[in-house]
């Protein structure tokens, strides 16, 4: 989900789409969730305005992470809005109980996630990497004793920002993470279908030819 700052306008929140690639949903799906996320982050700016901040994040992700990723566009636009900067919005976000959670489920059902649900295993990092940075993630993942290096938490993003037809893929067998991994920016579709029911390194063979 992508946030942007207008002087004349306020903040615009839309869904962020890469021309070429599927939409991540249907129609209906922008037309619901999109008011939502708005109608969340108008009740977020009230409470952090009265003080509440910390109080006001934990209430908004519970809220929109159900049927949303949000961009780094976020942070900005709500310094911007409260008057303060993207630094103390992020300490107000590593102090909130819900990145506490999410970084507890990964520990907890990091191996497990990996092997059965892999998209929710991408999606979990990605999120967390949108919120808090590559690097502030990789720190906490340590502190809560998952040594998960900075390459696989960027292909881990990159796949949590993939379109909805391959996530089903992956989330369909038809597709290694691993592999996904590797498909190219510019023509993840096309490759993904090259690729789709190939084993690891047979898949990396046709994308090499691809290239």
């Amino acid at each position: 989900m992508d946030f942007y700052y207008s002087k004349d306008f306020g903040v615009i929140i839309g869904e962020l789409v890469i021309l070429g690639k599927s939409l991540f949903g249907t129609e209906s799906d922008y037309e619901q969730v999109i008011p939502y996320v708005r109608k969340c982050y108008r009740i977020l700016i009230k409470k952090a305005r009265k003080g509440k901040l910390k109080e006001a994040l934990e209430e908004f992700l519970e809220k929109t992470s159900t049927v949303a990723i949000l961009n780094e566009s976020f942070k900005i636009c709500l310094a911007k809005e409260l008057g303060t900067t993207v630094d103390e919005i992020e300490k107000a976000l590593l102090s909130t109980d819900y990145i506490k959670k999410r970084l507890s489920y990964l520990k907890r059902y990091f191996k497990k996630m990996r092997k059965e649900n892999p998209v929710d295993y991408a999606e979990t990092f990605g999120e967390l990497i949108t919120l808090i940075g590559l690097k502030k993630t990789s720190m906490l993942l340590k502190q809560y004793g998952l040594k998960v290096g900075t390459t696989t938490l960027r292909r881990l993003y990159k796949v949590s920002m993939m379109p909805i037809k391959i996530k089903r893929m992956i989330e369909n067998g038809e597709l290694l993470l691993t592999v996904a991994f590797e498909l190219p920016e510019d023509s993840l579709e096309i490759a993904a279908e090259k690729v789709a029911g190939l084993k690891y390194y047979e898949a990396l063979n046709v994308l090499r030819r691809l290239k």
